[in-house]
């Protein structure tokens, strides 16, 4: 039964959250200690849940479309968008100084909409900003309310941030708009101030770096915020990376050192492999510690279980990889983890498409398997980088993504531009095997364990073993709750209203829901608030409100009806009181909406 209303012209300052898991807050690492059961895979000592995730990537503006792509099998590169750069002036497939052989990328769209009020910036600020930095800033906030933490700033937080990133192209769009020695310039332009940007905007006091390890640089940067956690300087961590190329400069210089794909295919493992194809993305994830996290009720799409780097040392080039050193990461990392090579069911490796790359990456693996005794059971091997190219300081997120939807789904997807297997990675004796279909993953006795490896251009090396959540019983109530749901303006809340109608029937018990829109979301001023027993119920009564339905909270307690008008009038409600005798965790649901303005 709805109530929706519109609150009083001022906003009200963001409502703490409540209940008993959020009254608590994240509780300290272990320390030592907790570093200590990571390094020897002791339970969940030292394991740490990703709570909440969002990216973007070529053609995929959410990680829901992003499943949808590589679920397909669908490539998404092609030629460099005309907004970019003219092709016509930098293309020549001789290769003359200056010029690039490659065309193609994955690029993303809409890089200029930004949300500037949202994140409290003027115009100015954010048109002089790096898209870079509005993207990750975006993508933070977004992978916050996923894991339902996306308050406010009131009280400052523990939470460090980390960040794949590396000092972009843009600077060259200032200057030549005459913007380039603007004070907003200066900051808009720093990697540092990227990571920083988001722990301004939230209050958070964690350690807060840009990473920048070449391709490694966004895995090693979800491997540091793991270290921070465990060792007690982050309570909460929000980890990722960000890459954009606005200009020509990447390919001319990529074209130049020869590991560009002439053809313009990705095609990791295939025997058609013929260089890299450059992408774009940005993703972000939320880590906690395990323990923590299933104490504090928080929805969990996988856990980290060990993780670890590494470097090539002098190798064949300061460019070219070392199997030897992949080898001893991997089998560092697995005995970490506590886990043996017929556990694992899907390895995301690294995957660049590249005749050097790929044979190195598969022989250091098949080392590491005969390593560690494993049987001659075939594993899956993919790469995201034949869906959406090489992301560069993005390419370990976007691996880790890949894996934790994959999870998420219960499927491994396929390898896209593979169709013959690169006779040097000795594929049809090998352990391992390349998927050209969707399939089920189905569970072994260990339950669904995958790996992510990284390897940088810098010879920094980052790999991660990644685990399905464990599952955890559940109680059912048939209690009603008043559920609160906000916007900015009118419109917006409409919008609302109309995506959790979609997403709530799948989204877990109802004092699931209405738990993570009371204690998990910012309360902003236009309000509507319902009393629901079902998710069918609530669906149902924001299809209702969504078109225009008036309030109705007849059935509403007292106690109910004090919350719901008080709510409505713009106040702060102790909504988290409904939730104390009640099991209730956080559940991801769509994020606000934002606008998306061009700057």
């Amino acid at each position: 039964m709805p109530a929706a209303a519109t609150a009083p012209s001022r906003a009200p300052a963001p409502a703490p959250a409540q209940g008993p898991a959020a009254a608590q807050g994240p509780a300290p690492a272990q320390g030592s200690d907790a570093a200590k059961g990571f390094a020897e895979g002791r339970g969940d000592v030292g394991a740490v849940a990703v709570i909440g995730m969002s990216g973007q990537f070529p053609n995929a503006p959410t990680l829901d479309a992003f499943w949808g792509d590589l679920a397909a099998g669908r490539r998404l590169t092609g030629e460099v968008p005309a907004e970019r750069w003219d092709v016509a002036a930098h293309y020549d497939p001789a290769g003359r100084p200056g010029t690039t052989t490659s065309k193609w990328a994955g690029s993303l769209t809409d890089i200029d909409r930004f949300d500037a009020p949202f994140f409290r910036m003027s115009p100015l600020e954010a048109e002089d900003m790096d898209p870079e930095q509005r993207l990750f800033l975006t993508e933070a906030w977004r992978a916050l309310e996923d894991a339902g933490y996306a308050i406010g700033p009131d009280e400052p937080l523990a939470c460090g941030v980390f960040v794949g990133c590396t000092q972009s192209d843009y600077r060259h769009v200032r200057r030549a708009a005459g913007r380039h020695d603007t004070a907003h310039s200066f900051l808009g332009g720093a990697p540092s101030v990227l990571a920083a940007r988001v722990s301004y905007f939230l209050n958070l006091t964690g350690p807060t770096a840009a990473v920048d390890s070449a391709c490694s640089s966004s895995l090693l940067a979800v491997h540091l915020a793991c270290q921070s956690i465990l060792s007690g300087d982050s309570e909460m961590a929000i980890a990722g990376g960000v890459a954009l190329m606005l200009g020509p400069e990447i390919h001319v210089q990529t074209s130049a050192a020869g590991i560009l794909s002439p053809t313009g295919r990705s095609a990791p493992f295939d025997a058609t492999a013929d260089g890299i194809v450059l992408g774009e993305g940005v993703g972000a994830v939320v880590l906690k510690p395990l323990a923590r996290a299933l104490a504090d009720g928080d929805h969990v799409h996988g856990v980290i279980r060990a993780g670890g780097a590494n470097g090539d040392g002098r190798s064949n080039g300061i460019a070219a990889p070392s199997g030897r050193a992949q080898a001893d990461l991997l089998t560092r990392v697995w005995q970490r983890a506590g886990v043996t090579p017929d556990q694992i069911g899907l390895i995301e490796a690294h995957g660049t498409g590249t005749p050097l790359g790929d044979p190195i990456e598969a022989k250091a693996l098949a080392e590491a398997f005969t390593r560690a005794g494993a049987a001659p059971e075939s594993c899956v091997i993919g790469s995201v980088k034949g869906n959406i190219g090489h992301t560069t300081m993005a390419a370990g997120i976007a691996s880790l993504l890949k894996v934790l939807l994959a999870l998420r789904h219960r499927q491994l997807p396929p390898t896209a531009g593979f169709t013959s297997p690169n006779p040097r990675l000795d594929l049809d004796t090998g352990p391992f095997h390349v998927l050209t279909e969707l399939q089920d993953w189905p569970s072994r006795p260990s339950g669904r364990i995958a790996t992510v490896s990284s390897f940088g251009v810098s010879g920094t090396n980052c790999h991660l073993v990644v685990s399905e959540a464990p599952r955890r019983p559940r109680h059912t109530t048939s209690r009603a709750f008043v559920v609160p749901v906000s916007a900015r303006t009118p419109g917006e809340l409409g919008a609302q209203l109309t995506a959790l109608a979609e997403a709530v029937p799948g989204a877990g018990e109802l004092a699931d829901v209405a738990y993570t829109l009371s204690v998990g979301r910012r309360h902003h001023q236009a309000r509507a608030v319902f009393l629901a027993r079902t998710p069918e119920g609530l669906a149902a009564a924001l299809r209702a409100a969504a078109a225009g339905a008036p309030a109705d909270l007849a059935d509403a307690t007292p106690e109910q009806r004090r919350l719901a008008e008080e709510y409505l009038a713009g106040g702060r409600p102790d909504l988290g009181a409904q939730f104390r005798d009640v099991e209730a965790r956080r559940t991801p649901l769509p994020p606000h909406p934002l606008r998306g303005t061009r700057h």
